[in-house]
Order: structure tokens, then C-alpha cells, then sequence
């Protein structure tokens, strides 16, 4: 039999060998930085699905209809996750807080800064995830590039053909 007919399965072992989680057809399969999360990409035939286990807890949470999903190593056991309604779930796996933010059709995260420029239909937002902060920054309708520093601090971005820069709370051109 040819190892790539059939069905495919994701199996996490113990350190005695006993098999302690099973699921079949993934596409991709990552642990977060300290190993205690096990993510799971599933492909579907219209969307993505991922499974998100705790191995101390035996537990896992399923999250249907995803788009695409960031795992956030820098910021520790953090994951972004863009589902097929334009909703962007920033998530800690440790704590189980949650940011969401609608309407989204672009992200991108500081490597590890826990911050975020979020492009919505209308608007360019700046996150600030764990204070929970939103500054909006411009109308996105002519946002063509978007930049943040890894520190999150520093963000820039091209509107209507002018760069604009944030640095600590204050906007030039």
C-alpha cells in the first residue's frame, strides 16, 4: 500500500507511548512556542477549519470557516484568525482573551509587540490587543501599503499617495 493513499491522521503520543489525541485529514499541523498547544489546520471543500488542543487539559475547540490563521510565537501562545465573515479573532491560547474585529479585509501583526494594523472596508485601525486601544488612523479606501515595527510602536502607511507615519500617539505626514 502506498503510504499516501488512504486516510491520513494527526496522533500526539505521551512520553510512555500512549496515544493521547487523534484527528484525521490535516493539512498542516503546528505546536505554539512552549509546545503546551497543538494547532491543526483542516481543509475543507468550500473553507479551512483549525482544532486548537491543550495538551495539559486534553481539551480542544474547533474554529469552522477560516480564511487565515497566524500563529504569533513572539507574543507567546497567541493566534490570529481571519474567519470567511471578515471577522479577525486575536486569541491567547493560555488566558482564553479574545480581541474581534469586523469588516476586516487585511491584518498585520507586529512580530512582537502585542499590536496590530487592521485594514476594514473603511478605515486603517491600529490595536493595541492586550489594552484593548483602537486608534483610527485613516480612510482605507486609499490606504494602498501598510507597515508596523516589530515593537508595534511605529507604524507608516501610503494614503492617497502620501506616507503617514505613528510614533508613540502622534501622526505626521
Amino acid at each position: 500500500n502506498e503510504p499516501w493513499k488512504g486516510k491520513s491522521y494527526a496522533k500526539l503520543y505521551n512520553s510512555k507511548g500512549d496515544q493521547v489525541f487523534r484527528k484525521k485529514k490535516k493539512k498542516t499541523i503546528f505546536f505554539t512556542p512552549d509546545s503546551r498547544y497543538l494547532v491543526l489546520n483542516k481543509a475543507g471543500k468550500k473553507a479551512e477549519s483549525l482544532v486548537l488542543y491543550s495538551i495539559s487539559k486534553k481539551e480542544s475547540t474547533k474554529r469552522d470557516s477560516v480564511v487565515s490563521f497566524r500563529l504569533l510565537p513572539d507574543w507567546g501562545n497567541w493566534i490570529a484568525v481571519k474567519g470567511k465573515d471578515s471577522v479577525l479573532t486575536i486569541l491567547d491560547l493560555s488566558t482564553g482573551m479574545e480581541r474581534k474585529f469586523t469588516g476586516v479585509a487585511d491584518y498585520l501583526p507586529a512580530k512582537r509587540g502585542k499590536s496590530v494594523l487592521i485594514k476594514t472596508k473603511n478605515q486603517l485601525v491600529y490595536a493595541q490587543i492586550e489594552s484593548n486601544k483602537t486608534i483610527e488612523l485613516s480612510n482605507a479606501k486609499k490606504t494602498d501599503k501598510m507597515s508596523i515595527s516589530a515593537d508595534g510602536l511605529n507604524v507608516a502607511w501610503i494614503s492617497g499617495g502620501e506616507l503617514r507615519l505613528k510614533s508613540d500617539g502622534t501622526e505626521s505626514r
